[in-house]
């Protein structure tokens, strides 16, 4: 809980200095910046969720980054997927790569003035070296996931599936009203002026709602000039989140097997201590990943509770052991499954795979410090 205090304290929930009031229309803004890698998975997430529970109307991205991650691009889409408000994004200077598959997910495109969208093409990244273009046979089935993916995308929101194509494909040529807009062998970017030209009868900018100079003339556009707007800032706690979140499976292991210790040998240790620890840092990694609240801490302490009265206090009752094993197991699971507001209390099976997965791993590596130690 000490740990929850600071980073709470650190700015872990930050937000603009406009809190949404009710009876006004409400906008959050959600920064996309720099490289789209997993720290900002979380930040999306807790973005939305944020933006879900208070019922606001609009989500604005506010984007400037040269791309990054398919694998990441996929988790935020489907994230962003969630929100059943109005969503915009607002291209900042550049959205490439990753950063047009995401703008794409958002129902309207808007653009600052001197800006570019597009060069959506996999690259495969070499460590320490420049990016390189990836293997024939391994671009073609990269394009064809890419492509099902943002074609899905676009023709959800009413985007062009051809002009997208073309920020992917290059060997698609892209030719409207009788107009090349981009020949075979190159990748599709647009400038603000580009992306909204008409084409077509009757007359659709080809990518681009407008440009603006700043969201509030964007915010004017859309009928929020006087909306309650609350910005999402980063926390810096994501990147620790990231981290937590990739050794959750060996928090859950320590944990299991320091309290499993702690219950076999008299008295309070180190044992007690570290176990402790290590569950406080599995559900403190689910927390500022956006993934759970701060209920399910305080149903695995009534389960902890519980075993501890059945072994110290009424030994043989069996009834309050078991009710406390289970309010653990529980909460251990639902602190890493991704639920948002208005969606059913029961997570589908789907949902409860990794977390099950990491459940039972941890299990048997319990299991094994036990019989080492």
């Amino acid at each position: 809980m000490l740990l929850l205090a600071i980073f709470s304290a650190d700015g872990l929930d930050s937000r603009g200095s406009e809190t949404a009031e009710p009876g006004r229309k409400k906008v959050y803004v959600l920064p996309i910046r720099e490289n789209i890698a997993p720290p900002l998975v979380f930040l999306v997430r807790r973005g939305v969720k944020e933006a879900m529970e208070a019922k606001a109307d609009l989500l604005v991205l506010d984007m400037e980054t040269n791309g990054g991650r398919v694998g990441v691009t996929e988790e935020i889409i489907e994230i962003l997927n969630n929100f059943k408000g109005q969503t915009a994004t607002f291209v900042n200077r550049r959205a490439f790569s990753a950063g047009a598959f995401i703008s794409i997910a958002t129902q309207k495109i808007f653009m600052a003035p001197q800006s570019v969208i597009g060069a959506a093409a996999p690259i495969m990244m070499v460590p320490g070296g420049a990016p390189q273009d990836l293997p024939e046979t391994m671009q073609a089935k990269m394009n064809s996931a890419l492509r099902a993916l943002v074609r899905t995308s676009a023709e959800k929101n009413g985007y062009n599936v051809e002009v997208v194509e073309a920020m992917i494909d290059k060997s698609k040529e892209l030719k409207i009203d009788g107009k090349v807009l981009n020949e075979k062998g190159q990748i599709l970017t647009l400038t603000n002026t580009e992306a909204e030209r008409p084409y077509g009868d009757p007359p659709k900018p080809l990518l681009s709602s407008g440009t603006v100079g700043s969201i509030e003339e964007l915010l004017q556009k859309l009928g929020y000039a006087n909306a309650s707007r609350v910005d999402i800032r980063p926390s810096g706690a994501e990147k620790l989140a990231m981290w937590l979140n990739l050794i959750s499976p060996l928090l859950l292991i320590i944990g299991i097997a320091g309290i499993y210790i702690e219950i076999k040998t008299p008295g309070f240790g180190l044992p007690g201590i570290i176990g402790i620890a290590a569950f406080a840092l599995y559900f403190f990694g689910g927390y500022i990943a956006g993934l759970s609240g701060l209920e399910w801490i305080a149903v695995f302490l009534l389960g902890l509770a519980l075993v501890a009265l059945e072994l110290f206090v009424f030994p043989g009752t069996v009834a309050l052991g078991l009710a406390g094993a289970v309010m653990m197991l529980v909460s251990v699971v639902m602190a890493m499954v991704d639920v948002y507001p208005g969606m059913p209390a029961i997570p589908s099976l789907k949902k409860l795979e990794l977390p099950l997965r990491d459940l039972f791993i941890a299990f048997l590596g319990g299991a094994a410090a036990v019989q080492v130690s």
